[in-house]
């Protein structure tokens, strides 16, 4: 069994192991887990010819990126964007009891 063979089932079973746990804390690593994998199925699969998985790879790895983009990095990106969102409400003025027609500036 080769180091490719060893990689594909290690992150593959741990991939799909964290996809079924109740705990959402243990089961955004299985992006992580199926990413790290990618390279073994795409070594793998050149060396022995498997054309059609090798297709496939860029498929499953767009897969995993997206849970990548939903566990890991959309949090921190959102938590970072917050602040400026409150500072550009903060400076813009409330339109608390105005009534539509004279909310315009010419008006």
């Amino acid at each position: 069994m080769g180091l490719e063979q060893i990689g594909i089932a290690f992150s593959g079973l741990c991939a799909v192991w964290l996809t079924q746990d109740k705990r959402e804390s243990r089961r955004r690593w299985a992006c992580i887990c199926g990413m790290l994998g990618q390279p073994f199925w795409l070594y793998a699969s050149w060396k022995g010819g498997q054309w059609g998985i090798f297709a496939l790879c860029p498929l499953y790895a767009y897969a995993w990126a997206r849970g990548v983009w939903t566990h890991w990095l959309s949090p921190y990106v959102e938590a970072r964007r917050r602040p400026a969102q409150a500072e550009a409400m903060r400076l813009k003025p409330p339109n608390i009891g105005v009534s539509p027609a004279f909310s315009h500036p010419d008006h």
